[in-house]
């Protein structure tokens, strides 16, 4: 029986833009993971390791010149693990629906080779969970730190010279940024 080929985006097509939009949706995605984590602990909706393991995938492409990585069997992994909102009713099934829609965002990326699109999508998501979350619980936006910490991490991806959307030292900065201690954007630790 003959195996298809990995999916993969051409050397050509991966361009500085597409690098920018997978980072920002590994970062947004790792900062995310405490709350999809505490979720599938709660809800006992799957095993949390299932989007980790996806998520790492994404951060060795990022890491890994020339990994070989079939974006679509992870997209159909995910879309496994990614729970309906209507099956569930709790709040924290939507913060980790938006853990999987920004990862998603990065695998789409890369097998469709467009960037921009899927930036916008990332960090529309990105806010809005936090911001959804400060109006749930009955906070200003302007008495949180939560907003500031999330502008920061994305800021500091959006800024990066393009130079260094290659560079291993700077994205595993970047990915512990992300990981922040365990603590989530909403100021969730599952642990």
């Amino acid at each position: 029986m003959n195996k298809k080929p990995a999916p993969r985006a051409s050397k050509s097509r991966i361009t500085s833009e597409l690098r920018r939009t997978v980072l920002l949706a590994a970062a947004v995605c790792q900062r995310s993971y405490p709350n999809y984590q505490l979720f599938c602990q709660v809800s006992e909706f799957t095993d949390a390791v299932a989007l980790r393991n996806i998520l790492n995938v994404v951060w060795e492409w990022l890491l890994v010149d020339g990994a070989k990585i079939n974006f679509e069997l992870q997209a159909e992994k995910l879309e496994v693990i990614t729970p309906d909102a209507d099956d569930f009713d709790m709040f924290g099934v939507y913060p980790a629906i938006d853990a999987c829609v920004v990862l998603n965002s990065a695998l789409n990326c890369v097998l469709e080779g467009e960037g921009e699109s899927y930036r916008r999508e990332v960090l529309a998501v990105s806010r809005g969970a936090i911001e959804g979350f400060l109006e749930m619980q009955q906070i200003a936006p302007e008495d949180s730190e939560l907003i500031e910490a999330n502008e920061y991490l994305l800021d500091t991806i959006l800024q990066l010279p393009d130079a260094e959307l290659k560079s291993a030292t700077v994205i595993r900065e970047l990915r512990k940024l992300a990981i922040n201690d365990g603590v989530s954007n909403l100021g969730i630790s599952a642990e």
